[in-house]
């Protein structure tokens, strides 16, 4: 049994892209975090899509990240863009 449960979680790391953080902003939570192969990883955030008004629409939208001294200004247009400020984490999912 454990040979099989060491099997099921190569084969689940060999699929691994990456992990998402939820986050807390000043307009509600975001996620944060890496994607991409090992060698070549994106830092992203991803923000519920406030603007959502069909099936058709996203649920959520991905950025890439930009360095914490320059991204301040950025994340906070993308959260009011995006973010609605009433989520709780069991929403974000």
């Amino acid at each position: 049994m454990s040979d099989d449960n060491n099997k099921q979680q190569n084969e689940w790391q060999k699929r691994e892209l990456g992990a998402l953080w939820v986050r807390e902003g000043k307009s509600g939570k975001y996620f944060f975090g890496k994607i991409g192969e090992k060698d070549n990883q994106e830092e992203v955030v991803i923000f519920r899509n406030k603007n959502k008004n069909g099936d058709n629409h996203p649920d959520f939208i991905i950025y890439k990240s930009e360095n914490r001294q320059t991204s301040s200004t950025t994340v906070k247009k993308q959260e009011e863009q995006t973010v609605s400020t009433d989520n709780s984490e069991e929403d974000l999912f």
